[in-house]
């Protein structure tokens, strides 16, 4: 946003949050507003009644904006129905940053499967109301006009773009706990698939006995991944962190990053690692399969192998000249694609198009 500000884009954000997520909503207003950008803040007792509704279009009918933006589909649907209930003249647009997380826990990104839930109508509904839409990998791309959510003619993609900020923690190294260190990082949830990498220590063990898997996150599935780690008999070679301020810091202090999810919408982990430049083994996914280039900038496993993941993990182990020359592909392709300027350009494209076909 402060990016599109600086390009002509009179840009605002909207955040709505719980009353009792507390202030866990400045960690992402904060920056905006120092970086110039006006922030209107909602406080709500739920995700969805009346009187956030009416909230949402006070603002909405202040700002007369030219376009709005839903990110998500809660976002989504309060746009949606604001703009049934109070203004039916409003433009919407959104970005598709994922899908289902129950869906993707069973099919990944299949477009060939269906689950009909609640999910799958609101984001049919939500889509009627929405000028155009872009998704944020080929992934997602293909599953939402597979499933005839979106029109193959009303979604485009756009990659985002990663703005670098943690190059120079490569060079610090002081969350280092092991001679080998593996490291995943994402919330403890059943589609990023951190069960399959467990299963994969035991053979990790034999080869380096002193190797330690640091997992940062917290989730549902918390204490079944430490029954887990418990039955496979490998307490000391695996370190849960819960949430942590000092993710970046981590991964760029361990030998290796895997990520084992059942698919990403995209993975912002991916190109965070190219940044510290750390390595990288990843099932072979939407869209991990996208920013990984096999043999490259990093390790693709068959989905879901635990016997090749194990010896991919080794490999780079081994051979540390092989992880040299991941990282550095890696770290070239944060110039191209995955650039924030491109990102800009493209966004603005998008709004060029939504406004002069409505025009």
């Amino acid at each position: 946003m402060p990016m599109l500000k600086k390009q002509g884009i009179d840009c605002e954000f909207l955040c709505v949050h719980l009353t009792e997520d507390q202030d866990k909503y400045k960690v992402v207003t904060t920056p905006l507003e120092q970086s110039g950008i006006k922030v209107h803040c909602i406080e709500s007792r739920n995700t969805l009644n009346y009187g956030l509704l009416k909230a949402i279009n006070t603002v909405v009918k202040a700002g007369q904006y030219d376009l709005l933006h839903a990110h998500l589909l809660y976002s989504e649907v309060w746009l949606t129905l604001v703009k049934i209930l109070f203004n039916r003249k409003l433009k919407l647009v959104s970005t598709k940053h994922g899908y289902d997380e129950k869906f993707t826990h069973l099919y990944g990104f299949d477009p060939s499967k269906r689950l009909y839930n609640l999910y799958y109508f609101l984001c049919r509904f939500t889509e009627k109301f929405m000028l155009r839409s872009f998704t944020i990998s080929q992934g997602l791309h293909k599953l939402f006009i597979g499933i005839n959510i979106c029109k193959a003619d009303k979604l485009d993609l756009i990659y985002y773009g990663f703005e670098k900020k943690f190059a120079t923690l490569r060079q610090e190294n002081t969350y280092r706990e092991a001679p080998q260190q593996l490291l995943i990082v994402g919330r403890l949830m059943p589609y990023k698939g951190h069960t399959y990498v467990l299963d994969a220590m035991p053979k990790v063990i034999e080869q380096f006995p002193d190797v330690k898997l640091l997992i940062i996150g917290t989730g549902p599935i918390e204490q079944e991944l430490k029954e887990q780690v418990k039955t496979l008999q490998i307490e000391k070679a695996v370190d849960f962190k819960g949430y942590s301020t000092a993710a970046m810091q981590y991964m760029a202090s361990s030998d290796i990053l895997i990520v084992p999810s059942k698919s990403e919408g995209f993975g912002i982990v991916f190109v965070e690692a190219f940044e510290v430049k750390t390595p990288i083994v990843a099932f072979d996914v939407h869209a991990s399969n996208e920013l990984i280039e096999d043999g490259k900038s990093g390790h693709l496993v068959r989905p879901f192998d635990v016997d090749e993941m194990a010896e991919k993990i080794i490999d780079l182990l081994i051979h540390p000249e092989k992880r040299k020359l991941f990282v550095e592909n890696g770290y070239k392709r944060l110039a191209h694609p995955f650039n924030p300027k491109r990102m800009v350009t493209e966004t603005m494209t998008f709004y060029e198009r939504v406004l002069k076909n409505e025009k």
